[in-house]
């Protein structure tokens, strides 16, 4: 037999690739000849249904076969994209297609190309057209009974798979590619991650009999069969990870933190917590003082004290000492942010908050290291090198480490490490703590305390599926004196009055978000269609010539008003430039995409309008709306559609109507699904992965096998293929 080595099946032991097709692949997540196995469909075509051009409806998914005619490489006339143009003729009739940006296409299917089209049927001016479809080469069109993917032209209800795509990467590519690894000896020998037992109970199909039913289904019924089991799959092998890491904690020592030093914080600060942080800080100190490590979820609405429940656990955990000796060293705390900006706003916030404590505090990330206090400086802090850090860290010197992914390298080692707290843990791998808690030469027998906090409402159930068996912690009360935050739905006839709001909250000296959903008018949709949506570049030129309208009757100065854009597509370092001229109010008016969503604090900004406001859902508004009111001054939101949609504009009255984020999170998924509360672009976890943790019941189900399995056999000793298949997978994301 083959030797089941999954990571080191090349694909192209099966098919040559050229350059771009290696890089396309990439692109989609397929690194290996199991990846392209488990890539699964985003929908299927029966050939019993070929559609004829003459026989279109408007708005219709359409698979046309014909001839390519007229093909064109040009730029549009008026935004200047590269677009290719051709007419698809089917023998009878012929209809237009467009490929925006993608002017390869008119070189590799030239004039007269035998071709097969996918896509959305269009109509404007009573004439049809299909904009962006995927295109594939045939060596013949195809009869209703005939398949192109079988050798045998006897199977006519066969459903034919269409994959998500990428340049260089068609569908039938990848269908072609799959199909030679399947007649492989690889395919032959692949075992299955699921147990029997468990298969049997779910009647769940075999791994090879699921990959045959995904990628070449006779009937729906097979195909939604192999669905269910790769999802279940991909959260059965999640849970399995979380059981194992509480295990791991349940079985280990955890440093004990028997005093409470939290009065003596609070009176040092004059602070006053609400009754919710109070609540929070019981159940972590309780934590604290167990024999077994924390394991505790932190949930709290925006501008709920999270921070100040961090630092409050930080101060307690480091003024005890190791083993409760007078004189014995601080133990120390990490604290892991998923961005540089949020990790170095985290620094800056922690640093004011134990600012005379006695507390030093390092900050590390990719680009740089720091210290607190400063010799220079005891009220500031300083640049240093990561070595020298790294040194202070291992001694103890450094009671408190702040950063980014950089804290979890084998470089950088703790002497007592007693608590890690995770902001936004979805973003980081369940084996953070694991990482930090064993490193190679660590023979430290206890492991730290864990506190993952997350500022995105998650109702309870869904919360307790995600997160395994984390104890949750839920902050849901705001502090004293915070005003809620005005909205507002606007129409677009009055848009011009909420501009004249504006310079008079920027004449005020207040500072204002504007957030888009696109970077640029040439910016794509995910199905590939350009629409016409509000991008940061068109906002800045609109706001700018609007400006420029009003310098002759304003009261401001608007030429001393700085406009600036913020986007992904901006290098780093000056995405952190721009935010810090933002803080410093350098830049009174910041247009941006949702990249400011989470953790960005700018308490001078008391406006924001958000364009395009339906496409998002009502947790990412609440956390863009979040970004402003964090002073002490009244706070409005102005939300702008372009839509028409009963619904949609139903949804953003009623978010207006409360500033609640866990109601909104409620209502968001009842309305829209768990995928509204959740969104796989801003971490690791598989597009599988997402759509498994929009299926409670499965999750549950789940997370209940793998329990059994890990309380039963922790060591996986009777499951040699789940135990392989973990080792390989050592970042796995939670969102």
């Amino acid at each position: 037999m083959l030797e089941n080595n999954l990571n080191n099946e090349n694909i192209e032991k099966y098919k040559k690739l050229n350059p771009n097709q290696k890089e396309g692949l990439i692109r989609l997540g397929i690194k290996n000849a199991y990846d392209l196995l488990h890539y699964i469909t985003i929908r299927y075509i029966n050939y019993g249904e070929i559609s004829q051009i003459g026989n279109l409806m408007d708005g219709s998914f359409a698979t046309l076969y014909g001839t390519l005619k007229n093909v064109k490489v040009k730029k549009s006339w008026k935004t200047k994209i590269n677009m290719t143009e051709a007419h698809l003729f089917d023998g009878v009739k012929n209809i237009d297609l467009v490929w925006f940006n993608q002017p390869y296409i008119g070189k590799i299917y030239p004039e007269n190309t035998l071709v097969q089209i996918s896509g959305k049927v269009e109509n404007k001016n009573n004439k049809q057209y299909i904009i962006n479809p995927s295109i594939d080469k045939i060596n013949n069109i195809p009869e209703a009974s005939d398949s192109l993917f079988r050798e045998d032209n006897d199977n006519s209800d066969n459903l034919i798979p269409i994959y998500a795509e990428t340049k260089h990467v068609t569908s039938r590519f990848i269908l072609e590619t799959i199909k030679r690894i399947i007649k492989s000896e690889y395919f032959d020998n692949l075992t299955d991650v699921i147990p029997e037992h468990i298969r049997k109970e779910l009647h769940l199909p075999s791994i090879k009999d699921a990959i045959l039913y995904i990628h070449f289904p006779k009937n729906n019924k097979l195909a939604e069969s192999a669905k269910k089991r790769f999802l279940f799959e991909e959260m059965f092998i999640i849970q399995l990870l979380i059981q194992e890491e509480r295990k791991l904690a349940e079985q280990s020592l955890s440093y004990h933190v028997q005093e409470n030093n939290l009065n003596e914080f609070f009176d040092l600060h004059e602070i006053n917590p609400t009754n919710a942080q109070r609540r929070v800080l019981d159940d972590i100190l309780k934590d604290l003082r167990a024999d077994k490590p924390m394991q505790r979820l932190l949930e709290g609405d925006v501008g709920s004290g999270k921070t100040l429940v961090a630092a409050s656990a930080i101060y307690n955990v480091i003024k005890n000492k190791k083993d409760n000796k007078v004189i014995g060293s601080p133990l120390q705390a990490a604290y892991l942010a998923p961005t540089e900006i949020l990790a170095m706003q985290q620094f800056e916030s922690l640093i004011n908050l134990l600012a005379h404590t006695g507390i030093s505090v390092g900050y590390i990330s990719g680009k740089a290291a720091y210290k607190f206090p400063s010799k220079i400086d005891p009220e500031s802090y300083t640049k240093i090198s990561k070595a020298q850090l790294s040194k202070w860290i291992k001694s103890g010197e450094i009671s408190l480490l702040v950063g980014t992914h950089s804290i979890t390298k084998k470089s950088v080692e703790f002497k007592d490490l007693a608590l890690v707290i995770i902001d936004e843990q979805h973003r980081f791998g369940i084996n953070t703590r694991k990482d930090l808690a064993h490193k190679k030469g660590d023979n430290r027998l206890e492991i730290p305390h864990l506190l993952s906090m997350t500022a995105t409402p998650i109702p309870r159930t869904l919360a307790l599926s995600i997160f395994g068996d984390l104890d949750l912690s839920i902050i849901d009360e705001l502090p004293k004196g915070r005003k809620p935050i005005k909205t507002k739905f606007i129409y677009e006839k009055d848009r011009n009055k909420t501009y004249d709001f504006m310079i008079d909250q920027v004449g005020k000296g207040k500072q204002v978000f504007i957030v888009c959903s696109k970077i640029n008018e040439k910016e794509d949709t995910e199905d590939g269609q350009v629409e016409k949506r509000k991008s940061v570049e068109s906002e800045l030129k609109r706001i700018q010539k609007y400006l420029d309208q009003k310098e002759a009757t304003s009261d401001t100065d608007l030429n001393k008003i700085n406009i600036k854009g913020l986007h992904s597509k901006i290098k780093t370092a000056e995405q952190e430039q721009i935010m810090q001229d933002f803080k410093d109010n350098q830049i009174q008016i910041l247009i941006a995409t949702s990249l400011v969503e989470v953790g960005v604090n700018i308490p001078n900004a008391t406006m924001m309008i958000i364009e395009d406001a339906e496409r998002f859902g009502y947790s990412q508004l609440h956390q863009l709306r979040g970004r402003i009111g964090r002073g002490n001054d009244e706070s409005y939101c102005f939300l702008f559609s372009s839509s028409f949609n009963e619904k949609s504009l139903e949804r953003l009255k009623n978010f207006s109507s409360t500033n609640n984020g866990f109601e909104l999170a409620e209502m968001d998924m009842n309305q829209r699904g768990i995928g509204s509360l959740l969104s796989s672009n801003q971490s690791g976890m598989s597009d599988l992965g997402m759509e498994a943790l929009k299926n409670i019941k499965l999750v549950e189900l789940a997370k209940k096998y793998a329990k059994e399995i890990i309380e039963n056999d922790p060591l996986l000793e009777n499951y040699s293929e789940l135990k392989n298949r973990l080792k390989e997978l050592d970042n796995i994301h939670m969102e």
